[in-house]
């Protein structure tokens, strides 16, 4: 949950650039307007140079990323809403809508809420976001990647271990073969072989 106030794609359209601007800490707390600046006059009585007081901004602030339509919620407010001019809305009425708490992740038409940052526009804000979006993305891929890697490695490691295994299973049992062939060739040897006999009375072999 979330509140305008405290997010920094609340914003003011400057009625002099056009431009959605920041909304400083005044307006965020009080709902005090930005001070009046000056604006150059050229072809008037007094001169060029002249110049006079301007409110850039006035009406309803705006919510950069289009996450809410805070003018439904300036509208949802009842009579009081109808009895001002829009370009001049009480602060209690701001302050009201400004603080309301919100659902405010993003979803698949908006980006959502975004921690307000003394001195940058509701445009840096966002772009702030994105790029803390793309190096998430970046680390997600080169951890899966890592992961992918280290398993290739342990199945790999796996299948040398497993084909040393078996190659030395193979060579023992070929070992085992070749002696029991060889004991085999030996009794037959044996058995294939006469005793020799000695010559009566003298205990010596025959001749």
């Amino acid at each position: 949950m979330a509140k305008c106030s405290e997010c920094g794609f609340l914003s003011l359209r400057n009625t002099i650039t056009g431009q959605l601007d920041e909304v400083d800490s005044l307006y965020r707390a009080n709902a005090e307007s930005p001070k009046r600046g000056r604006q150059s006059r050229q072809g008037t009585a007094t001169g060029s140079g002249d110049s006079v007081d301007v409110q850039p901004y006035a009406g309803m602030p705006f919510c950069f990323v289009q996450r809410h339509e805070l003018w439904r919620d300036f509208k949802g407010l009842g009579p009081a809403w109808k009895t001002v001019s829009h370009e001049l809305l009480p602060e209690s009425l701001i302050l009201e809508v400004i603080n309301k708490t919100r659902e405010c992740s993003p979803n698949s038409e908006s980006i959502g809420f975004a921690k307000w940052q003394q001195g940058f526009t509701p445009k840096e804000h966002r772009e702030m976001l994105d790029r803390n979006a793309l190096f998430n993305a970046q680390r997600d891929q080169n951890r899966w990647n890592l992961g992918v890697a280290f398993l290739a490695v342990v199945v790999a490691v796996g299948g040398i271990g497993i084909s040393a295994y078996f190659g030395m299973k193979a060579a023992e049992k070929e070992a085992n073969a070749i002696i029991r062939a060889t004991q085999i060739q030996v009794e037959a040897t044996r058995t294939a072989t006469p005793p020799l006999q000695s010559t009566p009375g003298t205990g010596a072999p025959p001749p």
